[in-house]
């Protein structure tokens, strides 16, 4: 698995040939040029375009792993939202590509990390998350593994 494309036309074009020809599942990040969008609109259509060009070079939907990007909600109370409707609107065009998320980081800077990052896997569950990118102890679970 590549970690990770975005809209940046240098990463597309670099990444891609690459992982359509060894048939290589792909994190492709909500992003251009080192900017997030502010909006799960704009995070829509950036994804939108990366797709377009995953698809023009052979790499199938299935092989592709979207991060929506969480935001730490420390910084912004919107941004659990935002993830989720970008999740959603990947899931209803998109079907056949997976969905993914770095886990800790809507949780950076606040206390109870563990509790935020437990509440909000199951609400991105809910949401059509298929992964999560994360260090066990982020949601110190009683479970064995």
């Amino acid at each position: 698995m590549i970690n990770s494309i975005s809209g940046e036309p240098d990463r597309l074009s670099g990444v891609l040939p690459i992982a359509a020809e060894h048939g290589c599942p792909v994190i492709a990040l909500c992003m251009t040029r080192k900017k997030i969008p502010e909006t799960a609109e704009k995070r829509f259509e950036v994804i939108s375009r990366v797709i377009e060009e995953t698809r023009r070079v052979g790499v199938p939907d299935s092989n592709l792993y979207i991060d929506p990007l969480a935001m730490t909600i420390s910084t912004n109370t919107q941004s659990a939202q935002i993830a989720f409707e970008t999740m959603r609107r990947v899931h209803q065009k998109y079907p056949e590509a997976h969905l993914t998320i770095g886990l800790s980081n809507i949780s950076f800077g606040l206390p109870a990390r563990s509790f935020v990052n437990r509440y909000f896997l199951s609400l991105a569950i809910q949401n059509g998350l298929d992964s999560a990118i994360l260090d066990r102890s982020t949601v110190k679970s009683r479970l064995p593994y």
